[in-house]
């Protein structure tokens, strides 16, 4: 998925010549670097974003099996864990809290309505620190909401016959870069 891959780069970019669990070292990866454009926003007390009011909270957009159609939740366990996110919302099947070492799979995190609404329609964003103890944020993780995407004939903040409207479009452009060029 999209977000594994982040995450892969983004902890492998921490030691470039370690080999990864996919046997290859960051400073020898090749990415894909898409321009995207988003539409400029001011979303107040999101939850997610370190207090950064031009993003919606960001959604965890994986493990559902699909990686072709990933479905989005609210900002999942493990999410919230790595950007420092409000975690009082996450519970466990059992209707306890969940704490550090619950598993995954067994902890859902609620988010509001006007959260959930603003995350559907406009790009979401948090910080990542990998290290919960410490305050070094390593990068920041990007969720955009498949349905406010814009097809190619679409300007950025154009509105459909629906009434819904698209809010960021990724560019034909691309750049292919080695980990070495980017660190």
């Amino acid at each position: 998925t999209i977000e594994a891959d982040a995450a892969w780069g983004s902890l492998s970019a921490r030691s470039p010549h370690k080999n990864s669990t996919v046997n290859v070292t960051f400073y020898d990866a090749t990415f894909t670097l898409y321009c995207l454009e988003i539409l400029k926003v001011d979303i107040p007390d999101t939850f997610s974003t370190g207090g950064n009011s031009s993003y919606s909270d960001y959604m965890s957009c994986n493990n559902n099996g699909n990686p072709t159609d990933p479905q989005c939740i609210c900002d999942n366990w493990d999410d919230r864990l790595i950007s420092k996110s409000d975690r009082s919302v996450c519970h466990t099947s059992k209707g306890k809290k969940c704490w550090f070492f619950t598993p995954a799979e067994d902890c859902t995190c609620t988010c509001s309505k006007e959260s959930w609404d603003n995350s559907n329609k406009y790009t979401g964003m948090m910080p990542v620190y990998f290290d919960i103890t410490s305050d070094i944020q390593y990068g920041q993780w990007f969720s955009h909401p498949k349905l406010s995407e814009c097809m190619e004939s679409e300007e950025v903040g154009a509105v459909r016959a629906d009434g819904s409207e698209c809010t960021w479009k990724r560019h034909r452009e691309a750049r292919i870069v080695k980990g070495w060029q980017v660190l």
